[in-house]
């Protein structure tokens, strides 16, 4: 059995998160972070989304995407996929970058959207 359909709206706000793969590191270097930006502008691009914050850690990142349309699902896939395939030919590996599919918690208010904010970037 396939896993549970995530409903996502136009308009909507999220704060999205991918974790490496047993919590591994998902950035070896610079020019990692570097072509992972590069990928999410594409991305975002693409999609039409609005990235109002994001933070790389070592082994996770974190973004406020606002979406006008309800695309997050394809986009992650679109970043998360491109990445991880352009990091295990770089690091000549074949092993998942990420463990689970991507989080995804609506932003329902402005408060939430502030206190959100904040915790990204701080």
């Amino acid at each position: 059995m396939g896993r549970p359909h995530r409903d996502f709206v136009a308009g909507g706000f999220y704060h999205v998160s991918t974790r490496g793969n047993d919590r591994r590191t998902i950035y070896q270097d610079v020019d990692d972070r570097h072509v992972f930006v590069g990928i999410l502008d594409r991305v975002r691009k693409r999609y039409g989304w609005r990235i109002h914050a994001a933070c790389l850690m070592g082994n996770h990142y974190h973004l406020v995407v606002e979406t006008p349309r309800p695309n997050l699902s394809e986009g992650m896939r679109d970043l998360n996929g491109d990445y991880a395939r352009g990091f295990n030919h770089r690091h000549g590996s074949r092993d998942h970058v990420f463990g689970r599919r991507f989080w995804a918690q609506p932003i329902e208010s402005d408060e939430q959207l502030t206190i959100t904010l904040d915790y990204v970037v701080h």
